[in-house]
C-alpha cells in the first residue's frame, strides 16, 4: 500500500506490568483523518503515546514513512510528528507567542536561536488557529476553547506531517467541539496533514473521520470506514449499548442515537 503513513506491526504495549496494548497490527493512511475509539481505559491514548514514541513498547514496531520510529533519534520524531495531549500544563505563566515557539524547539540548532523561517512557520501557527490577535496575550486569559486552540497552533508549529491529537474536544462546550473539529478537518484538507485523533463521541467520528479503528480488550476490533464499521452491532459489542443509525435529512451527515443499554 504506497499510501500508507504509519503502519503498527505485533505492538504490546505494558504499563506498571500491566499489559495495555495487545498484538496490535494496523496503518495509518496518508492525508486522511483516523479516528481511535473504544470505551475508557481500552488503550487508545496508549496506542496514541506508543505511536508517537512518547512511552516504550513491550515488543512490536511502528513504522514512519518506512522506518521503525523506536530506532529514531527524538528530534527527528518531533520533526515529524506532532502530539496535543490530552492535558496541559495550565500553570505555565506565557504569552501565547511564547506557548506556540516551543513547537520550533525541534527544528532549532544547538544555540536555540529562532531564525526567520521559525518565525514564519510560528505565524502561519498561529494564522492557522486564528489567535493572531491573542499572541500577546497571558495563557491564563484565554477561554477554553481559546486555549485549546494555542496548544494546537504549538502542534502546528513544528511543520510536522502528521498530527497525533488526544481527546481534543475534552472539556469544550459543544460549540467549541465543532469550531475545534471543523479547524482540523481544514487542517486536513488544506494543509494536507495526516491526522490520527482520539474521540469518545461516536457522531463526531461518523461526521469528521475518514478511517475509524476501534479498540476493544487491547486490541484492534474493527477498522474502516466509519458509516460502515459503525453499525447497531459493534455499538453492542464493543460499547454495550442499543443505539439506531441513520442519515439526518439536514446534514446529510450518518447519525448515531443511541436508546437503551444492552442486554449482553
Amino acid at each position: 500500500m504506497t499510501d500508507v503513513k504509519i503502519e503498527i506491526e505485533q505492538l504490546w504495549v505494558s504499563l506498571s506490568g500491566k499489559i495495555i496494548i495487545e498484538d496490535i497490527s494496523s496503518y495509518i493512511q496518508e492525508g486522511k483523518i483516523t479516528v481511535l475509539l473504544g470505551v475508557n481505559g481500552s488503550g487508545k491514548s496508549t496506542l496514541l503515546k506508543a505511536i508517537s514514541n512518547l512511552i516504550p513498547a513491550k515488543s512490536g514496531h511502528v513504522y514512519l514513512d518506512g522506518k521503525a520510529i523506536f530506532t529514531m533519534p527524538t528530534r527527528n520524531v518531533a520533526k515529524k510528528l506532532a502530539m496535543l495531549p490530552q492535558t496541559h500544563d495550565s500553570s505555565l505563566n506565557l504569552t501565547v507567542y511564547e506557548l506556540v515557539e516551543q513547537g520550533r524547539f525541534p527544528h532549532v540548532g544547538a544555540l536555540k536561536m529562532l531564525k526567520k523561517q521559525d518565525h514564519q512557520a510560528i505565524q502561519h501557527a498561529l494564522e492557522l488557529t486564528n489567535l493572531t490577535h491573542f499572541k500577546e496575550r497571558s495563557m491564563d486569559e484565554l477561554s477554553g476553547g481559546e486555549r485549546q486552540r494555542a496548544w494546537l497552533a504549538l502542534a502546528l508549529a513544528q511543520s510536522t506531517d502528521v498530527l497525533l491529537l488526544d481527546e481534543p474536544t475534552t472539556f469544550l462546550d459543544v460549540y467549541h467541539q465543532i469550531v475545534l473539529l471543523d479547524l482540523i478537518k481544514r487542517l486536513n484538507h488544506k494543509e494536507g496533514k495526516t491526522i490520527i485523533m482520539v474521540l469518545h463521541d461516536i457522531n463526531h467520528a461518523l461526521k469528521y473521520a475518514d478511517d475509524v479503528i476501534i479498540i476493544k480488550d487491547r486490541q484492534v476490533y474493527q477498522k474502516g470506514n466509519p458509516k460502515k464499521v459503525l453499525n447497531e452491532r459493534t455499538l453492542k459489542e464493543v460499547y454495550g449499548i442499543k443505539a439506531s443509525l441513520f442519515e439526518d435529512k439536514v446534514s446529510k451527515d450518518w447519525v448515531c442515537v443511541p436508546y437503551g443499554i444492552s442486554d449482553h
